[in-house]
């Protein structure tokens, strides 16, 4: 019965906090439960089974772990109740003990140590001295706990604790250590080492795997500081190995970037002593399992102790790849790829060495064929590093002071670093198409994945030189355009986003008119992944389908829109058979709904689904004058769309700013077709009212009013049959426009206004309507710079001044309209 109780505040507290929010009698709901869980933990004296006093322990943990909406109501209840759970923190860590070997008690102690973490994490600073070195403490205990859910716990703690500069500054310094005192920062950073060697059920996963395991050391230290992996090849080893290990190596990472050199030497220790005695000593262990965990956290390290260890790379590095040839490397295969990952990190300090850094290429290709598949995925991964850094290098490099003008920085032109991947293109291109082959053969996967993200990066850093190379076209594009692109299953998450990558970084890197030939395959293979993602996600796949992820979708979009843009007779077939697929009646797919339909529902769910920004932004690529060919096709498909568009975007300021500024890109595109009139009427109808929302957005505002304009230019009798409710509010967001050159959007947009109003002068009869366009024409720096502009504005003034007689112009027109307009009025 109790136990039932508690599981189901267990899980209030998980998923339903704010129905502890309210208040009863006065006094706040959450107070009453931190209260009655203390007084449970305090007064169990063993009449509470382990189970229990986990859940009740954990229920806080779930508490300050709760939304932001919750925070003021949580951390008042906490702050006013603090002794009462600090006291029983205490006494359960003490009656647990977290380093007890029989799993009894693993429950309550992963339960305080999550706790203590959620604690600190948001109450650091009034959490007294003496109970954060109690924290401190257990979780060090943790560290060495033989139950993984416990080692797991404590490791979350120290990953926490090492993001916050408070907690760093006192784990250095004597106070904070209690009774450890100025000794808790090595004794930490020996636990946080001993952490990262491989358990038994680990090293049987190393001898025995037929997959990469997300533990690997390439993704379970680059992505220290990362979001989460997707988890989809979790299964290939223990979860909480690969988490724990994870979170050791980010919070040492952490600390690194935290605490710079000064992780080498803590307080109390000689220089050196982290390279000393965590790295050397275990690099000379008999036992391969204490060298990869040294490697490990040598590489880790990288980012923020990488200046002091410099000096040691001349002598490692060559130990290191010598570890790695030989027979020795199909032996020890996991400190085989944490070498190759962890020499990877170090590439700013020792990659300008043409020999080191000539033999650790050569052996990052070798690896590349290696039997163990752990192996292979650390040769991925540490060739994907190598040419990120010359990308990294050659961006630097381009940034040169210009001679002779202090504080002024002009850009060269990017080049590689000398003996790079370039220098060993031939080589490069050989074992990377056994790769390409052997993925194609395998049908996808995660490895697969994995290799063609590094045809990918390879294609996007030397593009220019496969397009200029027949041999390289015939054994890296071919096999991917030809048998990879068009055999991956639609619905595989893991190679259907690599795919996509590498013809995105083809196309960037200089190779478009090598992928030209296969632009029939790219566009049909964009239609398929995006239509299938839509349909999935607009409900109309059967029941459990996945579909292709949200990643996929977006790199759709975005390969549609550098085949638009490649200005090659080759696009011609390609952007036509786009368009047919996407835009006619009838067809398969309808554009405006793969772009907008997923983006409508995910807004009217209260969720901005997996489109921001940037995806809409792509999606106007695929826009503009393009459009113009099949207007008459588009026209009914956007008047149906926007009308179920509109009302789902209003509670979603950032998504309805984008589709506005869409909109007036729709009107340029569709204006002069036979039946633009009514897609046109139904922008403006959508449009315009949001001129008059006064609590919106101001961005939002001006987004509108530049739509407005441009709904203007397309159909200057469309917007000035609004007139007479919106012109006032269309020329105040209109004149704040920022304008950015003669030929801006904001130019673009006053000439549909000046259009507008030629048809209907009586709008200007309005209070204040002409000091509104007066100031919104001065709002120009120099309205000559753009004739369009200038014409639109002197044929206006003409009309006004022949309405208003000579003299009255004379007097209205002074001092109040452009200079240069004025001049020009007969």
């Amino acid at each position: 019965m109790r136990r039932g109780v508690l599981a189901c505040l267990f899980d209030v507290c998980a998923y339903s906090p704010e129905q502890l929010a309210v208040e009863a009698s006065g006094e706040s709901q959450v107070a009453v439960l931190i209260v009655a869980l203390a007084g449970f933990i305090t007064r169990s004296d063993g009449a509470a089974d382990e189970e229990e006093v986990a859940l009740a322990v954990g229920c806080w943990a779930k508490l300050l772990s709760c939304s932001a909406a919750l925070h003021a109501a949580v951390d008042g209840a906490f702050r006013a109740h603090l002794d009462a759970v600090l006291r029983a923190l205490r006494l359960v860590a003490a009656a647990a003990g977290v380093a007890d070997s029989d799993g009894a008690v693993a429950p309550v102690a992963a339960s305080v140590l999550a706790c203590y973490r959620a604690l600190l994490a948001r109450l650091y600073h009034r959490v007294p001295p003496a109970a954060c070195a109690a924290a401190y403490a257990a979780a060090l205990d943790g560290l060495r706990s033989p139950q993984r859910r416990v080692a797991l716990a404590a490791a979350e703690f120290w990953h926490e604790m090492a993001a916050k500069p408070e907690a760093v500054l006192d784990i250095c310094d004597e106070p904070a250590g209690g009774a450890a005192g100025g000794a808790l920062l090595p004794t930490l950073l020996g636990c946080l080492v001993e952490a990262l060697v491989m358990c038994d059920a680990e090293v049987a996963e190393v001898e025995h795997e037929e997959a990469p395991p997300p533990e690997a050391p390439p993704r379970a230290a680059d992505s220290v500081d990362g979001d989460a992996s997707d988890g989809s090849d979790a299964g290939a080893c223990d979860f909480q190995l690969w988490s724990q290990r994870r979170c050791v190596a980010g919070a040492l990472d952490r600390l690194a970037r935290r605490l710079g050199s000064g992780l080498l030497a803590p307080p109390g220790c000689q220089g050196g002593w982290f390279v000393r005695t965590q790295i050397a000593a275990r690099m000379q262990a008999a036992e391969w399992r204490e060298q990869e965990a040294a490697v490990l956290a040598l590489g880790v390290i990288a980012r923020g102790c990488g200046d002091g260890v410099a000096h040691l790379l001349p002598e490692v590095v060559p130990v290191m790849l010598g570890a790695c040839e030989g027979d020795a490397a199909v032996r020890c295969a996991a400190r085989t790829a944490a070498i190759l990952w962890a020499l990877g990190r170090y590439l700013p300090w020792f990659g300008r060495d043409g020999a080191a850094f000539t033999r650790y290429l050569l052996l990052v290709l070798r690896s590349l064929h290696a039997a163990h598949p752990r192996v292979q995925h650390g040769a991925l991964a540490a060739f994907a590093a190598i040419l990120d850094w010359e990308v990294e290098e050659a961006a630097a490099a381009a940034y040169v002071q210009e001679p002779g003008e202090e504080g002024c920085v002009a850009m060269a032109a990017p080049s590689a670093p000398p003996g790079g991947v370039g220098a060993h293109f031939d080589a490069v291109v050989v074992h990377l198409a056994d790769c390409v082959a052997a993925a194609a053969r395998g049908g996808g996967g995660p490895q697969a994945a994995r290799v063609v993200d590094a045809l990918g990066q390879f294609l996007a850093a030397c593009g220019g030189r496969v397009a200029r190379c027949p041999a390289a076209q015939q054994v890296l594009l071919a096999p991917l355009l030809g048998s990879l692109l068009p055999g991956a299953p639609v619905d595989d998450a893991h190679v259907q986003p690599a795919l996509l990558r590498c013809v995105l970084g083809a196309m960037e890197g200089g190779a478009a008119p090598a992928v030209a030939p296969y632009f029939s395959a790219v566009v049909a293979h964009v239609v398929a992944v995006y239509g299938r993602y839509c349909e999935v996600r607009c409900g109309g796949a059967a029941p459990g389908a996945r579909g292709p992820c949200a990643a996929a979708a977006r790199l759709a979009v975005d390969v549609a829109a550098a085949v638009c843009d490649y200005n090659g007779p080759a696009a011609r077939p390609a952007v036509a058979e786009l368009f047919r697929a996407t835009c006619y009646p009838g067809s398969r797919l309808d554009f405006f709904d793969l772009i907008f339909l997923p983006i409508a529902r995910a807004a009217g769910a209260g969720d901005a689904g997996p489109f921001d920004a940037a995806d809409v932004m792509a999606a106007v690529n695929f826009a503009g004058e393009r459009l113009r060919p099949w207007r008459d096709a588009l026209v009914p498909r956007a008047t149906a769309t926007l009308s179920g568009v509109f009302p789902a975007l209003r509670c979603d300021a950032p998504l309805c700013n984008d589709v506005l500024w869409y909109c007036g890109q729709l009107a340029a595109a569709v204006s002069g077709g036979p039946d633009s009139q009514p897609c046109l009427q139904s922008i403006a109808a959508h449009v315009l009212p949001v001129l008059q929302q006064i609590d919106w957005d101001a961005n939002l505002l001006r987004n509108a009013a530049l739509a407005a304009g441009k709904i203007g230019w397309a159909a200057p009798d469309v917007l000035a049959a609004a007139f007479k409710d919106s012109f006032l509010t269309l020329m105040a967001h209109l004149t704040v426009v920022p304008e950015y050159g003669p030929l801006s959007e904001k130019a673009h947009a006053f000439v549909g206004v000046l259009r507008a109003l030629a048809l209907d002068l009586n709008v200007l009869q309005g209070e204040g309507c002409m000091a509104a366009l007066a100031r919104g024409l001065a709002s120009f720096a120099d309205i000559a710079s753009n004739a369009e502009l200038l014409l639109e504005s002197v044929q206006l003034l003409q009309r006004v001044k022949a309405a208003l007689g000579a003299e009255r112009w004379r007097v209205v027109a002074a001092g109040t309209f452009p200079r240069a307009a004025v001049a020009r009025v007969a």
